[in-house]
């Protein structure tokens, strides 16, 4: 291992968005432990600022109603900016400049030994903010470029992007994805291999995370957690559920401006670390969220993974890999909600040790 190695990494680090910024922290914390000199390149396009604005400018009855419902979670919504800011200044490296467009890394490209670009969803056209960039477009060609487990968000590429991706993946030396769909579109576009690996998050340890989430306000007692993507009636439907055969109150993280409104309380102003600290100590969680269901992994929590409308895959290839069962509810009539989200953790335990070793193991021989 050269431990004189920089890298570059691409991901959606500046995202007010709990799993792409805990994962921007733990693939570059990884890197540093292990001898590189690592931080993440600066992309910060309008198209982000933008998406995770407060308010937006009103060019249609959609965005007027985002505007109203932001109102009604000003504060709230203002601390948890505010929050994510403050843990990107103090935990993310970044470059000292500032990229706000494509062309500008075309023109001025930071030097560094190698480039990373992952994980998340970057490889998702349908994201708001995807850019080619996030293929590592403006690296130099005789440059060493990884990519570290991105996810496409489907299993499907949109017609129209097929040839861009063919040739910007045939450039990238070393190919891994998060999804085994992944996989077989890389497959399908190049006709090359690609490991399947773990998100970032995983790279680093439950202990070190807990670390992070220390000094955090959370409710004093016995408690449910919700997170979700969006105003699901089935994940609140659940968690009521849940809630009736426990006796415990439900919290709801309000990260934007959907709320569930079924929840006992909501927790407002949540940033990175009250996220790790709500979650870590719940006594449930029910979520829809592929992060969501990654930290009740990590944290050993008894959880319910929900279907979601756009990305239930990415959720259950995770509990495929790491041989979680029955977590998935799919009929509203489901009984015994408690023991349900119960799993065996010595079994998981076993399959996340091996399949995180193997993660690192192909990051550590990609970077040489």
């Amino acid at each position: 291992m050269n431990s004189k190695k920089n890298i570059g990494i691409m991901n959606f680090h500046r995202s007010y968005n709990y799993g792409s910024v805990l994962l921007s922290y733990s693939l570059q914390n990884f890197l540093k432990n292990n001898g590189f000199d690592a931080e993440n390149i600066d992309f910060y396009p309008e198209i982000t600022h933008k998406v995770y604005d407060i308010k937006q400018k009103v060019r249609s009855s959609k965005q007027l109603m985002r505007n109203i419902l932001f109102d009604v979670n000003y504060l709230g919504l203002k601390e948890r900016n505010k929050k994510f800011r403050n843990f990107i200044d103090k935990y993310i490296h970044v470059s000292r400049t500032e990229f706000k467009r494509s062309l500008d890394l075309a023109e001025n490209t930071p030097e560094y030994d190698a480039y990373i670009c992952g994980s998340d969803q970057i490889w998702n056209p349908g994201a708001q903010d995807f850019n080619f960039s996030y293929l590592l477009d403006f690296v130099p060609g005789d440059k060493l470029k990884i990519a570290y487990a991105p996810s496409f968000g489907s299993e499907n590429i949109p017609e129209g992007y097929e040839n861009k991706f063919k040739n910007l993946l045939g450039k990238i030396n070393h190919l891994s994805v998060r999804e085994k769909y992944g996989n077989k579109i890389i497959k399908k576009l190049t006709g090359r291999e690609s490991d399947v690996i773990l998100d970032p998050v995983f790279l680093t340890s439950r202990k070190k995370w807990l670390e992070l989430s220390r000094d955090n306000k959370v409710p004093e007692d016995e408690y449910i957690l919700i997170y979700s993507l969006d105003r699901s009636p089935k994940l609140g439907e659940i968690a009521r559920k849940l809630s009736e055969e426990t006796g415990m109150k439900s919290y709801y993280i309000v990260h934007n401006f959907r709320k569930i409104e079924s929840a006992d309380e909501f927790i407002k102003g949540c940033g990175p670390r009250e996220f790790l600290g709500v979650l870590s100590n719940a006594s449930f969680v029910c979520t829809n969220s592929f992060h969501g269901t990654a930290f009740s992994i990590i944290f050993e929590r008894p959880f319910l993974t929900i279907p979601h409308k756009s990305s239930n895959s990415r959720m259950i290839n995770l509990l495929n890999e790491l041989k979680v069962k029955n977590d998935q509810i799919n009929d509203m009539n489901d009984t015994n909600l408690k023991n349900r989200s119960h799993w065996k953790k010595e079994n998981v335990r076993s399959a996340l040790r091996d399949k995180t070793e193997l993660s690192k193991e192909f990051l550590l021989n990609a970077l040489g």
